[in-house]
């Protein structure tokens, strides 16, 4: 089935519709010409009966003779006929032929009419000039009877004549103003299509990937509306590819990390355990060492896959449902935070000391929230030299509360900051390794914040220290 163009759906229709109306308001003007003519002429009709009525009445002689001669003056320069009739029916006067010669007009309806007083109106086909002709009578006045009947006409072809060049007139009007209308149309079609095949070519752009095109639609309120709509509509999809791009990225990253992190420590088991298994066994001193240097990978990937699993349920939980918050005592959160890490601040002699008023109090997942702050202050006491000290705060404002810990250890270069919550990313990856380090810490301190709604934020100097910031928004 062939398609047509929404131009030639609508302008077919569109130029229709007004030529329709053209031609009925061509014929609605040529009868209300027609009428109004007729009318007029009628008029003119009455009024040229009118003045020679007035010049009989005005003259002194009241004879045939004198009243056809006024009949034949009254219509030397009109072309209208004149003729005078008495009451029973003879011809006293006619501007174009004998009286004496014309038939009795008694019965002329005209004449009926005017001899009863009104004025008579008739439009036939004249036997004794051989033509239609328009006739209008009027009575004539003397001591208040009728003592004649003064008829004007004039030919119907005239009338003709004057309508049909007047409907000539209309006709070629009609056809100017129709080709002008329907060259008009044909614009305005075009005008109003051409933001609509805009918007085709940019659908077609989209289908075809170009998310990036935008729509530039000039028109009426509708058509902006949706190309705005599409527009939208295209860069919410390019946003969410690109979202999907991101996550495949991050989750091939995610991929290749994970399994180098589990192929350095599975290669030094695999490898050990093969040395023991040729001989190492019969050296209990090599064996000893190298049953530790297992275990101590084993335990590496223990805390890695027990890191992956925890940062696993905390964005499940979260996309899943809403984190549950209780209102709870900060300080007593973070006490218990510091006495988890005791014991590792303690053999490198690394004071943890802490500032926080006793009723601070705040809207928190209390076990999620300790998590974070334990691995805040685990990273201050990995990278702080033995002796050091560790400081944790906890403030609240009106933006909200502030959690702080700060140490004054090796810190971290600019370049590393914008990445050091990405997970498995160290700065020092030698360093991160031996220390025990996953490279979960901080990717789990930014989701357990992300499930309170703040964020986390680190400053930091080398050489000086760092402090990371844990800021939850105002309840």
């Amino acid at each position: 089935m062939s398609r047509k163009r929404l131009l030639w759906q609508l302008y077919p229709s569109y130029l229709a519709i007004t030529l329709l109306a053209l031609v009925a308001i061509a014929i609605y003007s040529s009868n209300a010409f027609k009428q109004l003519f007729y009318e007029q002429t009628l008029s003119e009709l009455t009024h040229s009966a009118r003045l020679v009525s007035q010049i009989i009445l005005g003259s002194n002689a009241w004879s045939e003779k004198t009243i056809d001669a006024i009949c034949k003056q009254a219509a030397q320069n009109s072309s209208k006929r004149i003729t005078v009739i008495l009451p029973d029916g003879v011809v006293i006067g006619d501007s174009e032929e004998d009286p004496g010669l014309m038939e009795n007009h008694a019965e002329r309806p005209e004449v009926s009419e005017a001899l009863e007083g009104s004025v008579g109106i008739a439009t036939r086909h004249s036997r004794t000039l051989g033509k239609d002709m328009t006739y209008a009578a009027i009575p004539l006045y003397k001591n208040d009877k009728v003592a004649a009947v003064v008829r004007t006409s004039m030919p119907t072809r005239s009338l003709s004549e004057v309508m049909s060049s007047l409907y000539a007139g209309i006709a070629l009007e009609a056809v100017l103003l129709a080709i002008l209308v329907a060259a008009m149309l044909l614009v305005i079609s075009r005008k109003i299509i051409k933001p609509l095949e805009k918007i085709r070519i940019g659908a077609r752009k989209f289908l075809e990937g170009d998310l990036s095109y935008r729509l530039r639609v000039h028109g009426s309120d509708e058509v902006k509306a949706l190309a705005t709509t599409m527009n939208q509509m295209a860069a919410e999809l390019q946003e969410r590819i690109e979202r999907l791009k991101q996550m495949e990225n991050t989750r091939r990253e995610f991929v290749a990390n994970v399994s180098h992190e589990l192929k350095t420590p599975i290669t030094s088991i695999k490898g050990f355990a093969e040395t023991l298994r040729d001989g190492a066994l019969d050296d209990p001193s090599r064996a000893k060492q190298f049953l530790e240097i297992i275990a101590s990978h084993a335990e590496r990937i223990s805390n890695i896959i027990e890191d992956l699993l925890h940062l696993s349920r905390i964005e499940q939980v979260h996309e899943v449902q809403q984190i549950p918050l209780e209102r709870s005592a900060i300080r007593e959160m973070l006490e218990s935070a510091i006495l988890m890490c005791e014991t590792k601040a303690s053999e490198k002699k690394i004071t943890l000391e802490l500032s926080c008023d006793a009723g601070l109090t705040a809207l928190i997942n209390p076990a999620l929230l300790e998590q974070a702050v334990v691995n805040l202050i685990d990273n201050a006491i990995k990278y702080s030299a033995e002796g050091g000290k560790v400081f944790i705060e906890a403030k609240d404002d009106a933006s909200g509360m502030r959690i702080s810990v700060r140490d004054s250890g090796v810190g971290i270069p600019q370049e590393h900051l914008s990445r050091i919550f990405e997970r498995f990313y160290r700065v020092d990856k030698g360093r991160s390794r031996k220390l025990g380090g996953t490279g979960l810490g901080l990717a789990i301190v930014k989701h357990i914040v992300a499930v309170h709604n703040g964020h986390v934020s680190v400053e930091s100097t080398v050489g000086q220290g760092s402090k990371f910031t844990i800021r939850l928004p105002a309840e």
